[in-house]
């Protein structure tokens, strides 16, 4: 995949994973690259007239290196210090820096590579980087113009593994068995952190323990294991459970992936302390109650696991992993791509939102108002609490739909009664990744979904993400928007589904405007998918936008 551009300034989030970079000594003897560029100050003063070019080498150890990156608790931060020689001068100091192509970061500034200080501590990055191999260079201070430099390469050291039953201990899935004949095969994944197997409430009645994870894969009819069919990972709702995801009302993807021969996998979330089965992108606090990081079982390496699992081991188009789910289940989708984004083609979000809240932290329940500032965005996906949303490395085509009547995550997050509007609108959904994605053409205008009118009335509060945007205030009349122009080519597609409830839409044509939930945009977006060729129903029509956006 191409580079793309970032802020030299990067928010990243605590990973409950470790990485491995392998480090490899390069020297680099050359009056050009990345010193022009990158210079991180004017050389020490000394006597370099009598120092030769030909008697300056700058060498870099270790010349490999492991390094294991924090988890979620930051109990193991990846940490490598490299050292520098520098011959052929009296003193022997450099300055060092990290180096993507011609884009270099100075000492003790966060990056997508990490960072590393003036005596060469490197700290690893918490998000994969893209690219994956970048260099720590040491710089002689005499002579600028002659450097050494250490090719790293960071990768996801995340281990699991996969067994026919729920202890670790049981025997390991026969994968050429799984795949043979059609249907629901039930396995059990077991993620590894330095060796230790995480440990939670993996199921209602169990104690704390093992984190197994029961994941259902659905192999489709038809399915042929030749390296070109897609894959569906599906997120179910907070307190729902791997069934869900056959079922009409949560997106009946079974019956999708019957249709096309690929494969969906559905795992089932671990307790959390309100005793509902949910993603900690959602829910690592309840009712205002923080659970401690280390208790938050690594949803977002799981979802690497078997979207690993999906290419190795089930021999999937590695360009056709996408992402689904429901309500709780499509805020893990905003951690998943920003952690994970290396391994996804494209995602939908329909109904849920774009990342979690605590909902009982908010007007109505404890007299505190919705969105305050200082905690925006509360996103709870992404510990540390109350740190801005960190960038996504890795673009993916995005759908999102919310509902008009959603009680839960409303196109223009409330109000409706009892629930509350501390979440985002479709418009900020929509933003959100049109930005980060570095979208440059919006259409059919810039026009808010849901106005913010001062003193509208006490629940419409002003957006502090998008101008003009609000929560809880009155919807316009604009029913859908395309982001184009995107890195790598990826697209942002977000929907008003009017008169659309919490849930999915299987049995009904959804682009049809006399059904009880609609778009009529979506006929003219995904013509094969509606009618006349096709049923309109909402999974169809997501399957569409799929296969219509493998990776780049």
């Amino acid at each position: 995949m191409k580079y793309i551009r970032f802020n030299s300034l990067l928010w990243l989030v605590p990973r409950s994973s470790v990485w491995t970079a392998t480090v490899a000594v390069m020297f680099v003897m050359s009056n050009v690259g990345c010193v022009a560029l990158c210079l991180l100050g004017p050389a020490a003063q000394g006597n370099s007239s009598q120092v030769t070019a030909d008697a300056i080498s700058v060498t870099v150890s270790p010349a490999t290196a492991t390094v294991n990156v924090a988890d979620s608790t930051l109990r193991n931060a990846g940490k490598q210090h490299f050292a520098a020689r520098v011959r052929g001068t009296a003193e022997q100091k450099v300055n060092w820096q990290i180096c993507s192509g011609n884009t270099c970061y100075q000492p003790g500034t966060w990056s997508q590579y990490g960072s590393i200080t003036k005596d060469g501590d490197y700290t690893a990055p918490l998000v994969l980087p893209n690219p994956s191999t970048f260099e720590v260079k040491a710089i002689s201070q005499q002579e600028p113009k002659e450097s050494g430099s250490a090719k790293i390469t960071a990768s996801r050291n995340v281990h699991w593994t996969v067994t026919g039953g729920p202890p670790s201990s049981s025997a390991p899935v026969n994968w050429q068995m799984l795949i043979a004949t059609p249907g629901d095969k039930t396995v059990y994944y077991h993620l590894f952190h330095n060796g230790i197997e995480e440990r939670c409430r993996p199921n209602i009645g169990v104690a704390d323990g093992p984190c197994y994870r029961q994941v259902i894969f659905h192999i489709g009819r038809g399915f042929v294991a030749n390296g070109t069919k897609g894959g569906i990972l599906y997120f179910h709702g907070a307190g729902g459970s791997s069934g869900d995801c056959g079922t009409l009302m949560n997106g009946d993807w079974k019956n999708e992936v019957d249709r096309h021969g690929w494969v969906v996998a559905c795992p089932q979330g671990a307790l959390n302390r309100g005793g509902k089965q949910s993603w900690n992108g959602f829910w690592p606090a309840s009712g205002g109650i923080h659970e401690p990081l280390e208790a938050s079982p690594d949803d977002s390496g799981l979802a690497w696991a078997i979207l690993s699992d999906f290419s190795t081991n089930l021999h999937l188009d590695p360009k056709r992993n996408h992402l689904t789910g429901q309500s709780a289940g499509t805020m893990l989708e905003s951690r998943v791509i920003v952690e994970d984004g290396a391994l996804v083609a494209s995602a939908s979000q329909a109904p849920g939102n774009t990342y979690g809240t605590d909902h009982d932290v908010c007007h109505g329940r404890t007299g505190l108002p919705c969105n305050p500032a200082s905690n925006y965005p509360q996103a709870w996906s992404f510990p540390p609490l109350n740190l801005p949303t960190p960038q996504m490395n890795y673009p993916v085509s995005m759908f999102i739909m919310m509902g008009t009547d959603d009680p839960y995550t409303s196109d223009c997050s409330g109000p409706a009664p009892g629930i509350l509007n501390n979440a985002p609108n479709l418009g900020e959904s929509f933003d959100f990744y049109a930005k980060m994605f570095h979208c440059s053409k919006r259409t059919p205008n810039d026009k808010p979904f849901c106005p913010y009118v001062a003193g509208q009335s006490p629940m419409c509060q002003k957006s502090n993400f998008v101008a003009g945007e609000g929560r809880g205030c009155r919807r316009s009349s604009e029913s859908y928007k395309h982001a184009t122009g995107c890195d790598e080519g990826v697209v942002v597609y977000a929907y008003r589904m009017f008169g659309g409830q919490h849930q999915s839409y299987n049995n009904i044509d959804i682009s049809n405007s006399r059904s009880t939930a609609y778009n009529a945009q979506l006929r003219a977006d995904f013509p094969n998918s509606t009618p006349p060729r096709g049923t309109g129903y909402e999974n169809d029509i997501i399957w569409d936008f799929f296969n219509q956006h493998p990776q780049p």
